[in-house]
């Protein structure tokens, strides 16, 4: 330092020392050496670059695309938490994105020790976060569905998750026994009317937390391929709104 120049004030010090820690990748004992202060001041310097907005990092990575999007759609609706997946390009199945990303979430509800009503949805996406999960134990959660399991030939629907979670994590589990689409009034109001049914349904709105997949309702849509509605029937939904 020539005569001239004037003393370092205390944001140099905290310049120099977020550069360190940030581009130079130096621990805090480092910087505190290379400055010649102490492990203590070093930590506070470091702190004081970021929050005087001298230092500025930049995730260079796909991810920070998601991040941005996370922060924006918590703020735009109040969320508390919220989770973007990163897409896997053109032409792929969404599912395979958002499965490992969604089976982490439930996950993290199942590693809970305290027993809850864990409610599901059905169809593709759910199906795919359940196949992506990992098997655990968890008998203190009870699973309930939230749709019905009956497809509308009789069959069981092949996109219920609750049987499959339940051989995952070894959680007693309430299938919600009746159709996905109940064709008339009168039979859907005859089904809930059933006593299991009606314990079911209790159960389901005593839900602790709650998992769906949002469809879309397109000329594809999951609904139609799969048998549930009639071409008739979907284009008097789209014609809904």
């Amino acid at each position: 330092m020539s005569r001239t120049d004037p003393e370092p004030t205390l944001n140099d010090e905290a310049a120099r020392a977020g550069w360190l820690y940030y581009v130079g990748g130096l621990t805090q004992d480092q910087i505190a050496g290379e400055l010649g202060v102490s492990r203590q001041r070093a930590q506070r310097l470091v702190s004081r670059a970021m929050a005087e907005g001298l230092i500025h990092v930049r995730l260079n990575h796909p991810i920070s695309v998601c991040l941005d999007l996370e922060q924006a759609l918590k703020s735009r609706f109040n969320m508390t938490r919220c989770r973007v997946a990163p897409g896997l390009g053109p032409n792929t199945d969404n599912v395979r994105a958002i499965a490992p990303a969604a089976a982490a979430e439930l996950e993290r509800f199942l590693r809970m020790p305290e027993p809850a009503v864990i409610a599901l949805g059905t169809g593709r996406a759910m199906r795919g976060m359940v196949d992506a999960m990992a098997p655990m134990d968890a008998e203190q959660h009870r699973l309930v569905s939230l749709i019905g399991n009956i497809a509308p030939d009789g069959s069981a629907s092949f996109f219920d998750v609750v049987m499959r979670i339940a051989d995952k994590v070894h959680a007693p589990h309430y299938p919600m026994p009746v159709p996905v689409i109940s064709p008339t009034p009168e039979e859907n109001a005859a089904f809930h009317a059933l006593g299991p049914v009606k314990k079911v349904f209790e159960l389901a709105r005593a839900a602790d937390v709650i998992f769906v997949g949002v469809g879309q309702m397109s000329n594809d849509a999951p609904l139609l391929k799969d048998g549930f509605v009639t071409r008739r029937e979907l284009d008097e939904m789209q014609a809904a709104g």
